[in-house]
């Protein structure tokens, strides 16, 4: 789908792991003709500065992206942000011009992202990844009440 001569910069995030790979993946990656893998020290702020616009399966980049104002082509169906202005989720009919074009509204992204927490309930869920470590004050005790507290609301 990309315009001829176009580049695909490939960052992989910096906690991915060959258990997260095939044992083929990276060759095949090679046979891609216009696709460069960067460092993982790449500064992804730098990359998304130079681009026309990201894509990601369900990474965080997605989010960096349009808080940004950078587009973002998103080829997972569990991407949080998802519903987001700037987001574009794959589909065989999706045409660059449609991503490239846009222009996000930070007025609205901030509209909708206010309507999305809204929906969001409290806790640390995936334990892997070093994401408690990002959470102030982080309790385990307090974290397992949080979740239980979140899905007695969901399934009200």
């Amino acid at each position: 789908m990309l315009h001829e001569g176009w580049k695909i910069y490939v960052k992989e995030n910096p906690k991915q792991t060959f258990f997260m790979r095939g044992r083929w993946f990276y060759k095949r990656f090679k046979a891609i003709k216009n696709a460069i893998m960067v460092p993982p020290q790449t500064n992804t702020y730098k990359l998304l500065e130079q681009c026309q616009f990201a894509a990601t399966i369900t990474g965080t980049v997605g989010w960096e992206a349009i808080t940004g104002g950078k587009n973002v082509l998103v080829f997972g169906w569990g991407v949080w942000y998802k519903t987001l202005p700037g987001v574009f989720s794959y589909h065989p009919s999706l045409k660059v011009s449609e991503i490239i074009n846009n222009k996000i509204n930070f007025q609205d992204l901030e509209t909708q992202l206010n309507k999305l927490l809204n929906k969001m309930g409290n806790g640390v869920v995936y334990n892997k990844g070093g994401y408690k470590s990002i959470v102030e004050g982080y309790n385990k005790k307090n974290n397992i009440n949080n979740i239980i507290s979140s899905l007695e609301i969901i399934l009200k």
